[in-house]
């Protein structure tokens, strides 16, 4: 799933990047997303509900699938 570009940000010609810190759960889903740099509350709202959308491959210790961030 793509983020949704920010209508707001379309009208300007607005760019940017938000980095987000995302915790994934032992099953590969998000539990947790945060701004770690923001591009601007238009944005980084877009990149967060994309990315708790997304599935990932859990990190693994031991073997064992944990959370992680």
């Amino acid at each position: 799933v793509d983020a949704v570009y920010p209508q707001e940000a379309l009208e300007s010609r607005a760019e940017g990047t938000s980095v987000l810190l995302v915790t994934v759960d032992r099953d590969g889903t998000v539990v947790e997303a945060e701004v770690a740099e923001s591009a601007g509350a238009a944005f980084d709202d877009a990149a967060i509900a994309a990315v708790r959308q997304w599935t990932f491959k859990p990190a693994r210790r031991d073997g064992e699938p944990v959370q992680a961030r």
